[in-house]
């Protein structure tokens, strides 16, 4: 590569293994862009950084950082203090940029010099790929729903790994916070939108997000929902000029549980597939009923994925 890439790409992994692989051959697979693949390995203790390591010597393309496990917002920052292209976008380990996202997002960017982020529809997919619902959102519903500053009515882009912004206003804004190990994302949207940017999306699908009852979203729901408020406070502080350091404070206290066998782990897994369950239920319930079985092997007592069971034409 004689020059800086066009876009950089930027991918946090730990413990990965194939699927790091898959979600780094749908960025490469991508035609019409210039780019880097920035890949931090965030202290892997499987096969991962070999799998990184062998793709980087297969493409020049790719460059691979590797640092002890500190978090994913510690190394989505330093893969971001990393890249060299005016783009940056997002990639999540087990997901997959469909074609055409990159390219799309970018001349999007190009055409409008105020837009300082941009998102593409989401397929969501469970852990078998199965399809479990899409999320896509218009400029105009984008711009108006990033707006809101409270938890019952904000709705950002349609996932992390879907976005793409611009590398100068990332740093205006002061790149990622670990004080959020996770919403860390939101936090990042609503601080780009007050370098005085516009916010963009693209409503057709163009990321694929799995879903894994073990992987953060699955089983950190109740951290989240703290972070997304916390974050939001933040951005209500600062717009009113009040100080951000209490909220800071709590929010470098609210970090995503370990995965366990405990009762609570068994509880988040098994609501997760339960949620998995629910999302396939009408059009194949064979299936559903399987993971409503996996639930209650998780969690014997879990009400919904019982009564589900018992009464299958319930919705809840």
């Amino acid at each position: 590569m004689s020059g800086p890439p066009e876009i950089s790409v930027v991918m946090a992994v730990r413990d990965a293994g194939a699927a790091a692989e898959t979600a780094l051959a749908s960025v490469l697979d991508q035609a019409d862009v210039d780019l880097e693949v920035v890949v931090v390995d965030d202290g892997s203790t499987d096969d991962t950084l070999l799998r990184l390591e062998r793709a980087a010597a297969r493409d020049p393309r790719v460059r691979v950082l590797r640092r002890p496990a500190r978090g994913l917002t510690g190394a989505l920052a330093d893969g971001c203090a990393a890249a060299r292209g005016p783009f940056i976008a997002r990639q999540d380990a087990g997901d997959r940029s469909l074609p055409g996202r990159l390219a799309g997002q970018r001349d999007r960017l190009r055409a409008d010099a105020r837009a300082v982020l941009i998102s593409c529809g989401t397929r969501y997919v469970g852990p078998l790929g199965e399809p479990l619902f899409e999320v896509g959102q218009t400029d105009a519903i984008s711009s108006a729903a990033i707006a809101e500053l409270h938890a019952d009515t904000f709705r950002g882009p349609s996932s992390h790994g879907a976005t793409m912004f611009r590398a100068d206003a990332y740093r205006r804004a002061g790149g990622y916070r670990e004080a959020f190990a996770v919403a860390q994302d939101v936090d990042l949207w609503l601080r780009l939108v007050e370098t005085g940017g516009t916010v963009l999306a693209e409503p057709a699908v163009g990321y694929e997000a799995a879903i894994s009852p073990r992987s953060v979203s699955g089983r950190a729901g109740p951290e989240q929902r703290r972070a997304l408020a916390l974050a939001l406070a933040c951005a209500r502080a600062r717009r009113s000029g009040g100080s951000e350091a209490a909220l800071l404070a709590a929010a470098a206290r609210c970090r995503p549980r370990r995965a366990g066998s405990g009762l609570r782990a068994r509880w988040r897994e098994a609501s997760a597939l339960y949620f998995i369950g629910a999302c396939i239920a009408a059009r194949d319930a064979p299936a559903a009923r399987g993971y409503f079985r996996r639930a209650l092997a998780a969690f014997p007592l879990h009400p919904r994925a019982l009564t589900r069971l018992i009464a299958p034409t319930v919705v809840r």
